[in-house]
């Protein structure tokens, strides 16, 4: 075809032929026959068609979208949205709990920042934290979501039947049909604008709820109290004039003798109230327990657990316990660190402080685990128990099997702590006394073969290591340092590790 455009020879006679950019679906291609087999003539005709076809164009009106139907459709996508949302939320915090509501933060999360990027830098936009304050970086766990999500979104979006459900879906809201490439980029902005706002939105939709809620229980409230008082205003005018009538038709007055006085205010004296302070009721408590064997180990966690709760509630008088400050107990336990103890400078920070903490760490490093969450609601339940036992006025019903969190861990599944006694039976076997042979280790002898079965249990019993990091120590992961004989449970080619605490 030499330098001529648009024109090519079909067998013997020439064709016109134009491509035009239609939809994100494909092109339009526009072609006629020229009738004709003559060369110089099929150039003349196909310029001629070539300059009709861009008057044609050029005169054609792709007029944008009207934006007050833009913004009722919009309307349309955000309340729907919104309402899914809500939905699913309202389900996922009935259903789930502990590790399960802290991963759905997370992919709630990162769905608003991935709708946020894709809002601000288009469909092929790059995974950045939209929103996030600098201060605050996120985490690994929360950076990957983040780019799935946002994988997912865009090829979502790019799938050509994307564009062809949103043209459905804004013809059969307003009636207008969409013709040009134009309008389907117009819904697509709309689309995507509709729903990072929906994402954003749906916290503060939550919240607006609760607080419409809150304000009809508290009018219901005032309204009880209201009632109550004037009852009660009735009822105490009624005695008043009951005593002063009572008053007036009695004629002696029998004093009592000072003797029997004296005597009621010895014994009295002699009957003091038990200190109400929650660390006194828990030295008693323990005081108690003292006669059952009770372990080191469990003393040290009541106090950890009394410890805790002055820090997170500020209450210190078992008296002011109230069942929405076990709960307060209970959140704050999961929003610290989960290696809060094993530290000596945690005792000395204060609850914010140990929130700050908990903040720079990744999620999974955040909040104590249920068994330890639930172990700690136990005991607040014995000392208030022990209080109550020794006559200390508890105005307050504290329940604490509704706090108590769902443990992942069957009771089946659950291994019980081996005691000293115990641990002295399990070493008298003939695996470590002598055996007849390391075939025969359970027939008694004079030999003792010390391969993994012998220094296995020996070292999970000093140690409270897992079997699997034990069984995968070396050597050269038997170290010393000043005197000190230690192990490295660190990650090798035949081991890894359970937690980064674990190190």
């Amino acid at each position: 075809m030499g330098h001529d455009r648009h024109i090519f020879r079909r067998g013997a006679v020439w064709q016109w032929r134009r491509r035009l950019c239609g939809f994100s679906t494909g092109t339009f291609v526009l072609q006629l026959s020229l009738r004709t087999t003559d060369r110089w003539l099929a150039c003349r005709l196909a310029r001629e068609m070539s300059v009709e076809c861009d008057r044609m164009l050029d005169k054609a009106d792709y007029s944008a979208l009207c934006q007050r139907e833009l913004a009722l459709w919009a309307k349309q996508i955000v309340s729907q949205k919104l309402n899914d949302l809500s939905r699913s939320r309202q389900i996922a915090r009935t259903t789930a709990s502990g590790p399960g509501a802290a991963d759905n933060r997370l992919w709630n999360d990162a769905a608003i920042q991935a709708w946020n990027c894709i809002e601000a830098d288009g469909i092929n936009a790059e995974w950045q934290a939209h929103g996030a304050p600098k201060a605050c970086p996120l985490s690994a766990a929360e950076t990957d979501a983040g780019q799935r999500i946002l994988n997912l979104l865009k090829e979502s979006l790019k799938a050509p039947a994307k564009a062809a459900e949103l043209r459905a879906s804004f013809e059969a809201a307003t009636g207008q049909s969409v013709s040009a490439s134009e309008h389907v980029v117009q819904l697509m902005q709309t689309y995507v604008s509709a729903m990072a706002y929906a994402h954003r939105s749906v916290s503060d939709l939550e919240a607006g709820r609760a607080a419409g809620l809150r304000r009809l229980l508290d009018a219901t409230r005032s309204e009880m109290v209201t009632k109550d008082n004037a009852a009660f205003s009735a009822e105490t005018a009624h005695h008043e004039d009951f005593l002063q009538d009572a008053a007036t038709r009695a004629e002696v007055v029998i004093a009592p003798s000072n003797s029997s006085v004296q005597g009621h205010s010895v014994r009295s004296t002699a009957l003091q109230a038990p200190d109400p302070a929650i660390a006194a009721v828990v030295s008693r408590l323990m005081e108690e327990k003292k006669s059952d064997n009770l372990r080191a180990a469990t003393i040290t966690q009541y106090g950890f657990c009394i410890e805790l709760f002055g820090k997170i509630t500020g209450i210190t008088d078992v008296r002011d316990v109230t069942q929405t400050a076990v709960s307060a107990f209970r959140d704050g336990l999961r929003s610290i660190s989960n290696s809060y103890g094993k530290s000596l400078a945690d005792k000395d920070l204060t609850y914010d402080q140990l929130r700050q903490k908990a903040a720079s760490l990744p999620r999974d490093r955040v909040g104590l685990s249920s068994t330890t969450v639930n172990r700690h609601l136990d005991h607040i339940r014995q000392v208030l128990e022990k209080a109550d036992s020794e006559g200390i006025i508890l105005e307050h019903r504290i329940n604490t099997a509704k706090l108590r969190l769902k443990e992942r861990k069957r009771d089946r599944d659950k291994r019980a702590v081996f005691k000293a006694d115990e641990l002295e039976k399990v070493f008298q076997h003939t695996l470590w006394t002598g055996s007849a042979s390391g075939a025969r280790r359970h027939e008694v002898g004079a030999i003792i073969t010390k391969d993994g079965q012998y220094w296995c249990p020996l070292i999970a019993s000093v140690t409270g290591a897992r079997l699997e990091e034990i069984a995968a120590l070396t050597v050269s992961d038997i170290r010393c340092e000043d005197g000190i004989t230690y192990f490295i449970f660190d990650e090798n080619e035949i081991r890894d590790v359970k937690t980064e605490a674990s190190r």
